[in-house]
């Protein structure tokens, strides 16, 4: 007999032909490694300024994407399609945007605080 927790679904089915008795309490079909959950995160990267004043902390922050997953595979890697400014995907003469053209925005933070 065999027991564990959670398993990937074909691993508990090739246990199943290995032993008389197999309990699996969860064995969820999409089931992921963890040496491959690293491809699912994403990645930004940035600078910012700090000013500490005794009466009021401000902060500019500009923040770009550097690897999106949510994209196709061959497209992932997007620091070098980020634009600073509008208009950020380009249009044909009837105004129909071109697919290929779309920019990924640089985001701008203020943030107004007291100091600690």
């Amino acid at each position: 007999m065999i027991a564990v927790p959670v398993g990937a679904a074909d691993t508990c089915r090739a246990l199943k032909e290995e032993v008389e008795e197999t309990v699996c309490l969860l064995a969820p079909e999409s089931f992921h490694a963890v040496g491959q959950f690293y491809k699912e995160f994403g990645i930004g990267t940035g600078f910012g300024l700090r000013f500490d004043f005794s009466f009021l902390v401000l902060r500019l922050d500009v923040g770009i994407k550097a690897y999106d997953p949510a994209r196709q595979p061959q497209d992932r890697f997007i620091l070098n399609k980020a634009k600073f400014w509008k208009p950020y995907a380009g249009t044909d003469p009837a105004g129909v945007v071109n697919p290929g053209s779309l920019r990924d925005p640089v985001i701008y933070n203020v943030g107004i605080g007291y100091p600690f």
